[in-house]
């Protein structure tokens, strides 16, 4: 606080030591000369002039601004109460010094009430220099006051970077649109525009060049929307449109192509050349239903997720189906957490057969629920626990459920490794690494016997970090397998980076094995050559199975050995095969 306000007295010195500006409400030329004699003695370059009337006084100060006004008390024309007056008529904050010989201790009380800031003795000038050095002081310290608050109101209401409207202004001005609107039957239409790859483009070229692209895209946007539409800043790289007085869905439609076409060009961000991804979700506002503004970004989120699913540079309009999907998912996610609670979860064990011996080698762990989401595929369950954050929870009791009960097949003679799946949330989780071992320590687990499954997709989000986590993992000596390989960007430069053991091939390869796009074969002998064991999933027949103990895959697992069974089954399946040195003979199938 003192250095603030030792350099606004700097600031008010060096200013000082040129000129300011001083209006003088004065009768007497002479003794305004004198008060401005007094001020250049003190160290100021004083520009100057005298009034001596109402009109005069408000006329100057109409033209131009002044850093100070002087005023005696008592002139014939006025006084030095109607100059405070018209001052504040003005709104102005100028310093005001009374300077006067004849008045009261009483009236001088007054006048400072009335926002004089300081009176000087007309007979003894030598308090003026330093009364207008205290004074400008003073109001320098006001006016910087009043741009703090002035720019602590603006990032209320206004996003610093693009000077569009923030949510919390966004949501102010469309509530106040959809009052609006009721009186002059209008029709509004939501537009959320999501800029897709925005993070990864932060991530990679920087904060800076971010940011210029989101600028670029705000002003691109000023272009295409009319003045009367608002466009606001509704997140980090979302832009939200407000439009009102739309003729027809049709002129929504091309006004939605009309900005993802914006998608289609490249830009250069810096010496960069990068494209970008935009999704949109659209809501129109029915006049006849209570939705709160809240409910209307929601719809607009949700449509606009819904856009993203559908691919790159989609839009998607908000609709009932939609909604009757998130009421599902609703019910879904009540579902995992009663779950959760309760203990419904339990882990099913599919056999992974290796080709050479014909024996089992290990088990993937697979999730399923005893509670309402038997009903329904895990699948739809899990992704409902990935978007809603339930994944780590889960992913967390299947690592330890998982150590625990490999740990008790082993037990009983059977000594197999264990498979299970990883989310691209639990992998970025800080403690990950820290987590797995640890259920390593608490079940007694040899690592070796751990396979942590991981997809290609879910490395992309932070490729380095998932690479350090799975590389500390490996030299604990924990198994990593890359699953689905061959579905997102698969190459052998990209392959050669992660530190894995296993290839696990997607099913949707097996099945079009013989077909035109067999890339089967080449998977294999990528692994091979990498020193990477290959297991096929997803293996259904006899035909499949040859294709691919002929082309040397390593381990195989599907229906035609077994679906997946939970434990007091797997056991079975184990207590029947009790032969421990040859357990398994291709061809088992226990469906």
């Amino acid at each position: 606080m003192g250095n603030s306000l030792q350099n606004i007295s700097n600031t008010v010195q060096k200013d000082a030591s040129n000129s300011i500006w001083v209006l003088i409400a004065e009768d007497s030329l002479d003794d305004a000369e004198l008060l401005v004699r007094e001020l250049r003695r003190g160290g100021f370059q004083v520009e100057w002039q005298c009034v001596d009337t109402k009109d005069e006084l408000r006329a100057c100060l109409l033209q131009q601004s002044w850093d100070l006004i002087i005023s005696d008390h008592i002139m014939p024309q006025f006084t030095s109460i109607e100059a405070l007056q018209v001052k504040k008529e003005l709104g102005l904050d100028t310093p005001f010094i009374l300077v006067s010989g004849k008045i009261d201790e009483l009236e001088a009380v007054e006048i400072m009430r009335m926002g004089c800031q300081d009176y000087v003795a007309k007979h003894n000038l030598t308090r003026l220099c330093a009364a207008v050095y205290r004074e400008l002081e003073e109001a320098a310290i006001r006016q910087q006051n009043k741009k703090n608050e002035e720019m602590i109101k603006y990032l209320a209401f206004y996003d610093p970077l693009t000077e569009l409207p923030n949510r919390y202004n966004l949501l102010n001005i469309v509530n106040q649109a959809i009052e609006d609107s009721k009186m002059a039957d209008e029709q509004l239409v939501i537009l959320l525009l999501e800029i897709e790859n925005y993070k990864k483009i932060k991530y990679t070229l920087g904060h800076t060049m971010a940011d210029y692209l989101l600028q670029v895209f705000a002003d691109e946007l000023s272009t295409i929307i009319k003045r009367e539409h608002v466009i606001g800043k509704y997140g980090e790289n979302e832009f939200l449109i407000l439009l009102k007085s739309i003729a027809d869905k049709q002129e929504v439609i091309r006004l939605a192509e009309g900005i993802l076409h914006m998608f289609d060009e490249e830009r250069m961000i810096g010496k960069n050349k990068v494209f970008s991804r935009g999704n949109m979700g659209i809501v129109f506002f029915e006049k006849d239903h209570q939705v709160f503004v809240d409910e209307l970004f929601r719809q607009a989120d949700t449509a606009m997720f819904k856009a993203r699913e559908k691919g790159i540079n989609q839009y998607q309009i908000y609709n009932e189906l939609i909604k009757e999907s998130e009421l599902a998912k609703m019910n879904i996610e009540v579902g995992i957490r009663n779950a959760l609670k309760n203990d419904f979860f339990h882990l099913v064990f599919q056999p992974q057969v290796s080709i050479e011996t014909q024996k089992i080698i290990a088990f993937e762990a697979l999730l399923r629920c005893r509670n309402e989401l038997a009903c329904i595929s895990p699948f739809e369950y899990i992704s409902v626990a990935e978007e809603t954050g339930l994944i780590i929870p889960i992913g967390s009791w299947v690592l330890r459920n998982a150590c625990e009960q490999i740990k008790w097949i082993q037990q009983q003679g059977y000594p197999f490794a264990i498979s299970i799946n990883i989310s691209a949330n639990q992998l970025m989780q800080k403690t990950f690494v820290a987590e797995v071992i640890n259920a390593l320590k608490v079940a007694d687990l040899n690592p070796s016997l751990l396979q942590i499954e991981i997809t290609e997709s879910m490395l992309m989000t932070s490729l380095d970090i998932a690479i350090e986590k799975l590389q500390a993992l490996k030299e604990y000596g924990v198994k990593i397998a890359l699953d689905d390989f061959g579905t997102c960007y698969s190459s052998l430069n990209y392959l050669k980076r992660l530190p894995i053991d296993i290839l696990k091939i997607d099913k949707c390869f097996i099945d079009d094995i013989g077909g035109k796009k067999d890339i089967v074969a080449e998977i294999i002998a990528i692994g091979r050559k990498m020193g990477i064991e290959v297991v096929a999933e997803g293996v259904e027949t006899a035909h499949q199975l040859k294709y691919l103990t002929e082309h040397q895959c390593d381990v195989v697992q599907g229906y035609l050995f077994s679906r997946p069974l939970p434990m007091d089954q797997l056991m079975e399946l184990l207590n029947t095969h009790n032969d421990k040195e040859n357990l398994v003979q291709m061809g088992i199938n226990s469906t």
